[in-house]
């Protein structure tokens, strides 16, 4: 291996791990089933509550996704 295949793995292994370190904060508190809601909330749906509770596998989306939305530490997240 070369010098400039080292720098270029050297290179990726850098974005890596920084990407792991944006990906997710924890916020204590909230659950990752409310984790996977609160992204598919902002990602997948762009704000229909619903539709994520539907997604995350919720057994009554209906009642649970716009109940998620004013829960005080998912809301929170969500306006961060």
């Amino acid at each position: 291996m070369n010098r400039a295949d080292r720098q270029f793995l050297k290179l990726v292994s850098k974005i890596e791990r920084a990407r792991r370190k944006r990906k997710r904060p924890s916020v204590p508190g909230i659950t990752a089933k409310q984790r996977a809601f609160i992204d598919a909330y902002l990602w997948k749906t762009k704000g229909n509550a619903t539709e994520a509770a539907r997604l995350v596998g919720y057994k009554w989306p209906g009642k649970v996704g716009p109940a998620l939305v004013h829960h005080p530490l998912v809301n929170r997240v969500l306006h961060a």
